[in-house]
């Protein structure tokens, strides 16, 4: 990188911490920062001065980009948009991860973002993110009709032959360091489906993710077939039940516009705390 105006330096581990200050005007990102420091999201990190960071770059390795600290570090501005083009978006297209949100932190860098994604189509989308404030449904169970159930996820469950089992994994992949710092660190619950005698079938899940002191994110998904039954509030349900048991305050994160997810975090107790914007796009598709 030594045509660079600013020679980037990406942070071990250890020095996660370093970075923590710069995400402290976004409850959302604050939150997401402290699940990356306790060592639970996978995250990669650069920054203009390992010392003393002004400005961070932050890669999931998947689809989320992260961009913190002060806009106004033109010379690191044209250092990223550089090494976007010339290394990330190259290394995420080849891993088929062409799609990209990226969320910022002040809102100062909305038109920073705009100008280096220019021809990647970059679409402004607004979110929100809620806290768990009063869990209003208790009697979770009575709610499931006959041959569903609500499972735990767990080893046996992962290994077993049940149908389906390998999206669970696939989800937990995509969200931690590996199956077994999910079993470690974290918990979710599945929707299981017995459409006779002897077979069984995933049929949604709801995964703690963004694990860190005393709270956690919710991912959750009811397979296209099973929606608008109820099955989310279920697996919502048992999933806060659980979180609150073992003293853990559940997060929810949410696309403005999708109603029915918002309508089941509300719906089991959730309040929210947080409207922010994001930018999504392709990066294989220009103008």
């Amino acid at each position: 990188m030594e045509n660079y105006t600013v020679r980037l330096q990406e942070l071990e581990f250890v020095e996660f911490s370093e970075v923590q200050s710069l995400f402290s005007e976004s409850k959302h990102l604050s939150f997401t920062i402290d699940a990356v420091i306790a060592g639970n999201s996978p995250m990669r990190i650069w920054v203009d001065d390992v010392n003393k960071p002004r400005s961070a770059l932050l890669w999931d390795n998947a689809h989320c980009y992260y961009l913190v600290g002060d806009p106004g570090n033109r010379d690191f501005c044209k250092t990223i948009e550089t090494f976007l083009y010339e290394s990330l978006i190259p290394k995420a297209v080849a891993k088929n991860r062409e799609i990209y949100k990226l969320e910022y932190s002040p809102q100062a860098w909305e038109p920073i973002i705009e100008d280096i994604l220019k021809d990647k189509t970059p679409v402004k989308i607004s979110r929100k993110f809620f806290v768990l404030e009063k869990p209003l449904i208790s009697q979770w169970q009575d709610i499931l009709p006959p041959d569903f159930s609500i499972r735990r996820i767990d080893r046996f469950l992962l290994e077993s032959d049940v149908k389906h089992v390998k999206s669970i994994i696939d989800e937990i992949n995509g969200c931690w360091y590996s199956v077994d710092e999910f079993l470690t660190n974290g918990f979710g619950f599945c929707l299981v489906y017995r459409p006779k005698i002897g077979e069984e079938e995933v049929q949604g899940w709801c995964t703690g993710e963004y694990f860190s002191k005393g709270k956690c994110g919710v991912g959750i998904e009811t397979f296209h077939g099973y929606q608008k039954r109820g099955f989310a509030t279920v697996m919502a349900s048992a999933f806060v039940e659980h979180s609150l048991s073992v003293n853990i305050q559940p997060h929810w994160d949410a696309s403005a516009n999708n109603e029915g997810s918002i309508r089941v975090a509300e719906k089991v107790g959730f309040r929210e705390i947080q409207d922010y914007q994001v930018f999504y796009g392709s990066f294989t598709n220009s103008e």
